[in-house]
């Protein structure tokens, strides 16, 4: 077994303006069992420029530091494989370059992991979309602590697909062979996810917040406008390999109801949009989905009023409900 408690992966990729705030968080944990690994994506801007100077600030932490390069950006994914590749703690925590950790989250959570046999530990988190606190956001994952609660928790999009606010027993990807897929750079960590709940034995959940998301960053691959074409086929490719993974488990459970609650979650995103794009795409992706949206009684009759004129084509009519909001929100804003 290893002396290292926790391997903490983080995939870094042109975010100077964030990696100071990231790296002091994690070298101030109060945890002294730790590896960090830093991967370069390929940066060219001063990210490691940064990084560097942020260690020689705790040169205690510094024997505790492996630094890996990409000559080329490869991508979140590959860059997560080549962290995977080089861990060795007991378990993975996962921290994404522009967020930040409260400095007893890996303690903490470790604590609890050895105390309980867990496989899985997981956490609360906030959703930053400012400096201050008051624009924060609780976001709480609160579910059954059963790895099949846990799959469905994932595919109805009532738990966020990250693995940034869990450890996870590096065993469970050994063991399992699971790895990111490489052609997946949106989502890549929801499909991860659900192969490590799928096959956990034991998994914790600790209802308090020690991981920031951060929301601020526009220059990151879901914010981007740029990314949106490859967003959305990478997401694509994840809900169907999610589903091919479930199909073909091992456990012989029947997910194929939850499936369509998968796709929903997906497209949830382009319909509360509010834009003729979004809708069309809305409409054209999963189209099986739309139908049981429609008739859901969990969907609002605004909602529904909405999807029908969506699958009815009803553009122009879509097109003035769009201008007469923005007119609304506008003058109340």
């Amino acid at each position: 077994m290893s002396s290292i408690a926790v391997s903490i992966i983080v995939p870094v990729y042109n975010v100077e303006k964030y990696i100071e705030r990231c790296a002091c968080s994690l070298f101030e944990q109060t945890s002294d069992n730790i590896e960090y690994i830093f991967v370069n994506d390929g940066c060219f801007d001063k990210s490691l420029e940064i990084l560097q100077k942020v260690m020689s600030r705790y040169p205690h932490r510094i024997p505790q530091v492996k630094i890996l390069n990409h000559k080329t950006n490869q991508g979140v994914a590959t860059a997560r494989n080549t962290g995977l590749r080089h861990a060795t703690g007991r378990y993975i925590g996962w921290v994404d370059s522009d967020d930040w950790v409260d400095n007893e989250l890996f303690d903490v959570m470790c604590q609890l992991a050895d105390d309980s046999d867990s496989d899985i530990v997981w956490c609360d988190f906030y959703n930053c979309f400012g400096l201050n606190e008051k624009e924060w956001i609780k976001d709480r994952q609160l579910c059954e602590e059963d790895s099949v609660a846990l799959v469905r928790g994932l595919l109805h999009g009532q738990l966020h697909g990250s693995l940034c606010n869990s450890i996870v027993k590096r065993h469970l990807y050994v063991e399992h062979n699971i790895l990111f897929s490489n052609d997946i750079n949106l989502m890549e960590d929801k499909l991860v996810s659900i192969k490590l709940r799928y096959y956990a034995q034991k998994c914790t959940y600790l209802p308090n917040v020690y991981y920031y998301y951060n929301k601020m960053n526009t220059q990151s691959i879901t914010s981007s406008p740029e990314n949106e074409t490859e967003n959305l086929k990478d997401g694509i490719k994840c809900i169907r390999s999610i589903i091919a993974f479930l199909e073909t488990g091992e456990k012989g459970i029947d997910f194929s109801q939850d499936f369509i609650h998968a796709k929903l979650a997906f497209k949830d995103y382009y319909f509360h949009s509010f834009t003729l794009q979004g809708f069309m795409i809305w409409q054209l992706v999963f189209p099986e989905a739309n139908e049981y949206f429609l008739n859901s009684p969990a969907t609002s009759f605004k909602n529904r009023l909405i999807g029908r004129m969506i699958v009815n084509d009803c553009w122009i009519l879509l097109s003035l409900c769009i201008k007469l909001r923005n007119v609304i929100k506008y003058f109340y804003k």
